[in-house]
């Protein structure tokens, strides 16, 4: 069983945010600029631990917190995405403004390879309202992307490769037959063993960004 989005409609080409489309024109460089604008922390929360530089996904969960670096210099496209919900700074529809993944749940559970949430409907099959590109597909990003091990972050997606919106999983074991197939972005720094307590139906009750 592989880690999708078990909708069987895609959203086409014309669905994808044009926002995502500069991104891929204006490059890496140009992105990386964008997300430390982006992604400072919430003074108001304070200093989070320093994991030294980088771009950081803190999700807490009823079970604890988990501290995930997200590769936005290897998978910009995809880290873009995720940014933009998780501060909920880009549109999207069918729910209130705000952070997207804040009080979802994740929703699909297979023990020994992935815990997966970031369904608004929490059955898998819903999403943002748009979809990206896979960018496994970019033989060159490919390469440089994380492969499928515990505690790997990547997107879900339908079999159409450009059908990823919101949904992502988190490996609980090697999953080599992975590798090449789906866009892995991240990988979980801290918190291991919140992911292995992790089950169907617990909630993702806030995800914040840092960057070092």
């Amino acid at each position: 069983m592989k880690p999708v989005n078990d909708s069987k409609v895609h959203l086409s080409d014309d669905c994808i945010f044009s926002r995502w489309r500069l991104l891929v024109l204006i490059g890496s460089a140009s992105l990386a600029a964008l997300l430390t604008v982006a992604c400072k922390a919430d003074d108001a929360s304070g200093h989070m631990a320093d994991y030294g530089p980088g771009l950081y996904a803190h999700i807490e969960t009823g079970r604890g917190t988990i501290v995930l670096r997200l590769e936005h210099e290897r998978v910009p496209l995809t880290v873009a995405n995720f940014v933009g919900l998780a501060e909920g700074s880009i549109e999207f529809t069918g729910q209130e403004e705000g952070p997207y993944y804040d009080g979802l749940t994740f929703h699909r559970y297979v023990s020994g390879f992935v815990i997966q949430g970031g369904c608004p409907d929490g059955t898998g099959t819903g999403g943002p309202g748009w979809s990206i590109p896979g960018e496994f597909q970019n033989v060159e990003l490919s390469q440089k992307m994380p492969k499928h091990r515990k505690g790997i972050l990547a997107m879900a997606r339908s079999q159409d490769p450009d059908s990823a919106g919101s949904q992502f999983y988190i490996c609980l074991a090697t999953a080599s037959h992975l590798d090449g197939s789906y866009t892995s972005f991240g990988n979980v720094i801290e918190g291991i063993e919140v992911v292995d307590e992790l089950r169907q139906d617990d909630v993702m009750e806030t995800v914040r960004l840092e960057e070092e």
